[in-house]
């Protein structure tokens, strides 16, 4: 009996995984975009993102923040599971008005690839992101003369 019993329990176990995990990822990948979503409607509700690079701070306008939402969004990024080494004097800190946080970083010295860090409500996710210039985006959107409009330097 135990023959036959244990495999059926292994199979069963295998096939809720299979399920599961693809299921979880996929939902996590929708709620990562909402809570972008959420964070940009609180600044046009008053709120403030704040962006800082290298010391230098600014607050984002409208059209600055809708860009910065759309280089964090792009469906082409991979999620990483392990958080990966990078230079932090290099990287584009994003503060949102409800606590969260996003930071770009670049994942090469030489090549085109970016980090995504969001830190909301105790999660983390990290994100790799090729092929956009995602760096040399962030920068010019959170840059004093911005994206479709100037940003306001912060003291």
């Amino acid at each position: 009996m135990k023959k036959v019993v244990i495999p059926i329990i292994i199979f069963f176990i295998v096939a809720t995984a299979s399920v599961y995990i693809p299921v979880s990822i996929r939902l996590d990948y929708f709620r990562y975009e909402n809570e972008l979503i959420a964070h940009l409607a609180a600044q046009k509700e008053g709120g403030d993102i704040i962006a800082e690079y290298k010391g230098r701070m600014t607050r984002l306008m409208d059209g600055n923040a809708d860009k910065l939402i759309w280089a964090a969004t792009l469906t082409e990024r991979q999620r990483i599971f392990i958080k990966p080494e990078y230079d932090q004097s290099e990287a584009v800190t994003v503060t949102f008005s409800d606590g969260a946080e996003l930071i770009f970083a670049p994942l090469e010295q030489t090549g085109d690839k970016a980090l995504i860090e969001h830190d909301f409500e105790g999660r983390t996710r990290y994100y790799s992101l090729k092929g956009y210039k995602t760096m040399e985006w962030v920068l010019k959107i959170i840059s004093p003369e911005g994206y479709y409009a100037p940003n306001e330097a912060v003291k």
